[in-house]
């Protein structure tokens, strides 16, 4: 549970809604090998007053002149991947940079559009995450440290977020429109996944012998279970048998279980009872209660959930998408063409040629995070 979206988290976000849109460049996806939470991007900004400055480190590139340093981009690859920055691939270790820059680009044109995060907006969301999950402060802390987060650098994910969502709220929502046709094609196009499962009407012969029945007690239940077969293979209907031979609960009915989908059987007879037609009679099956012989009785095809019942949720899943769309567009286009990018990322372990900075030790830097705001009054 990477802890750099709310999505990532397990978190359900107020109104159910991530919220944020990732600054994704072209060629990254989310099944990178990576694991990469696109969401938010860790960017360490200035340097703090008097902080010591203890690594001299690569500029792997720079955005206006300023720098994203080997250190930022590995730690950003640590905490959003969960790997070891030496263990990834030079093309991931690419794609997280651009990920790198993306976020700066975002965070520069939000300090030109006069956007900022308060400390209180930061922990008013982080409250109404933990009412829509049910949490209290020390077991939001416990969720977070299980990814080696504390609820501090949480919040700043959570201000980086909400600063983001502010400019896609003032520059694309009002470009993006989905309308009926869109959701009738995806409907259309994904049946699966409004599928209603089948289920079969169940008959059965119960047998009880437990997990450490006796050879004794197996023997006798094999003999009884073995005369329910030759009645059934004679061609006496299996209600009969089962009145005759189940020690089931459900044997005066005939051995009737009733109508059952999956999901609500154990596995072991689940796949004998889904996997037979019509009247066919399924094998002896032995659980952890005894032995059981199956019949379906009958059969519902698998139904479909109507359209209008998930119009909405199909509009707002295609909404979000067609957002995070175009909010990659803006970033890779309308906010690239604005700024003066240079990337200097050697391939992995090389180090000829490459360019040197200060930065400082983060362990005496509150944590090297810089706060996302345009104003002075911001979260952290």
């Amino acid at each position: 549970m990477a802890v750099a979206s709310h999505a990532a988290t397990g978190l359900a976000t107020p109104n159910g809604q991530a919220g944020v849109f990732p600054v994704q460049r072209r060629g990254m996806t989310r099944a990178s090998t990576l694991g990469i939470v696109l969401a938010v991007c860790l960017v360490t900004g200035g340097l703090v007053p008097n902080a010591r400055a203890v690594v001299v480190d690569r500029i792997v590139a720079t955005v206006d002149g300023a720098p994203i340093t080997l250190f930022e981009l590995e730690r950003f690859i640590r905490l959003n991947g969960g790997v070891d920055p030496n263990s990834v691939t030079k093309e991931d270790r690419a794609k997280a940079l651009e990920l790198l820059i993306g976020e700066t680009l975002v965070r520069l044109e939000s300090r030109r559009l006069g956007l900022a995060v308060s400390k209180q907006d930061v922990d008013l969301y982080i409250e109404e995450i933990k009412r829509g999950n049910e949490l209290d402060d020390s077991t939001l802390a416990a969720a977070l440290a299980q990814q080696g987060f504390t609820v501090e650098t949480y919040k700043v994910q959570v201000a980086k977020e909400l600063l983001k969502n502010q400019l896609v709220m003032r520059q694309i929502r009002q470009q993006v429109n989905v309308n009926s046709a869109d959701v009738q094609k995806f409907y259309d196009d994904n049946k699966d996944l409004f599928a209603k499962t089948g289920s079969v009407h169940i008959r059965q012969i119960f047998f009880v012998m437990p997990p450490d029945a006796s050879e004794q007690q197996q023997q006798q239940v094999a003999i009884v279970a073995q005369r329910a077969v030759q009645d059934l293979q004679a061609g006496q209907p299996f209600a009969s048998v089962a009145k005759k031979y189940s020690q089931g609960p459900e044997a005066a009915d005939g051995g009737s279980l009733g109508w059952m989908e999956k999901g609500q059987m154990i596995p072991q007879l689940e796949q004998i009872a889904f996997g037979l037609r019509k009247g066919e009679v399924g094998p002896p099956v032995r659980t952890g209660a005894g032995v059981h012989i199956l019949t379906v009785d009958d059969t519902k095809a698998t139904a479909y959930v109507p359209l209008a019942e998930v119009e909405p949720q199909i509009t707002e899943r295609l909404y979000a998408e067609a957002v995070e769309e175009r909010f990659q567009d803006y970033v890779e286009s309308d906010l690239t063409g604005g700024h003066a990018i240079v990337r200097r990322l050697e391939p992995v372990g090389s180090v000829a040629g490459a360019s040197t900075t200060t930065v400082e030790d983060p362990s005496e830097a509150n944590g090297g995070e810089e706060q996302a705001s345009g104003s002075s009054d911001h979260a952290g």
